[in-house]
């Protein structure tokens, strides 16, 4: 089926100027059109896109957003504020905790090394059902396996260290897009786009759609409400610290190209259809030609 390009419209949206659901968060949103409903009729479609993004990255690697803000030493859980943290800040912060641990990064191998300065026996709880903990002991690069340290012993990670927390944007909607799978529920859903996180924290995070590539096609025949959320890969809402944000949303409307429908129908309404072997097409015996005959004309021609 040939769709043609027959109208668009930009929709901008501040993240301070529509209605929040979730609370404590700015990521989960509603957008509301004042003008009528958007509605397309059975010949038409909508397709959508983001168009541009412009999102201060104001994400901690560190919080309880992220599940991985505590470790648990002994049973004991110990929290570890909202943050930004490199490895290097992480392991100082880790080390004034008094645990009876020393934490040591070993740079070449992008490992964490975990020594026992107490006089007994110490067990670091990774194994625990708590997501905070398992979070956190996969940033540090440890498997979910319980580490009993003896005293003046020690233990180092077989994973390496791995401070990006967040790695995408994915930008979900309401909306039904019919043409987006994703390999976590080997499933259509409903992404507009990603917005891949580049830059240090506290900058801003750009995003243009160039290509035009790829875009959404929607389900949906009547817009006038949908919602916008924001996640990271772990499908879990990104929490932005109030920081405001900026979405613009391309929404086009195409339609069935008739013209060509209609002549490719007719084409195919032209050609014999045959149920089995093809009738043979009557042939004079007089003209048909031996493959001499050929020869010979073709040399006739030449002279």
């Amino acid at each position: 089926m040939t769709y043609v390009f027959k109208n668009n419209f930009i929709i901008y949206v501040r993240s301070n100027e529509v209605t929040q659901i979730s609370e404590g968060f700015n990521t989960n949103m509603r957008v509301t059109l004042a003008t009528n409903s958007l509605i397309v009729n059975d010949n038409q479609q909508f397709r959508l896109s983001l168009h541009s993004a412009n999102i201060p990255n104001n994400i901690y690697n560190i919080s309880k957003s992220t599940l991985n803000d505590f470790i648990i030493v002994n049973g004991t859980s110990h929290l570890i504020p909202a943050g930004f943290y490199s490895i290097y800040t992480l392991i100082d912060y880790l080390n004034e905790l008094s645990l009876g641990l020393s934490f040591e990064f070993i740079d070449t191998q992008s490992h964490v090394k975990i020594t026992n300065t107490s006089v007994s026996t110490i067990t670091l709880n990774f194994s625990s059902t708590l997501p905070n903990s398992k979070g956190f002991c996969k940033l540090i690069g440890f498997t979910e396996v319980d580490r009993n340290i003896s005293a003046s012993g020690s233990t180092t990670g077989t994973l390496t260290v791995n401070m990006t927390s967040v790695k995408t944007i994915y930008v979900y909607s309401s909306l039904s897009v019919t043409n987006a799978v994703t390999t976590q529920s080997n499933n259509f859903q409903n992404i507009i786009a990603t917005v891949p996180i580049t830059g240090a924290p506290r900058d801003i995070i750009f995003f243009r759609e160039d290509s035009k590539n790829f875009t959404n096609i929607l389900n949906d025949t009547k817009i006038n409400t949908f919602t916008v959320e924001l996640k990271d890969q772990q499908s879990r809402l990104i929490q932005m610290n109030s920081s405001t944000f900026d979405l613009t949303f391309l929404l086009e409307i195409f339609e069935k190209d008739v013209i060509v429908t209609e002549n490719r129908r007719a084409i195919e309404q032209d050609v014999p259809q045959f149920v089995g072997t093809p009738p043979s097409l009557p042939v004079d015996i007089d003209t048909q030609f031996t493959l001499d005959d050929m020869l010979e004309s073709a040399n006739d021609i030449q002279q």
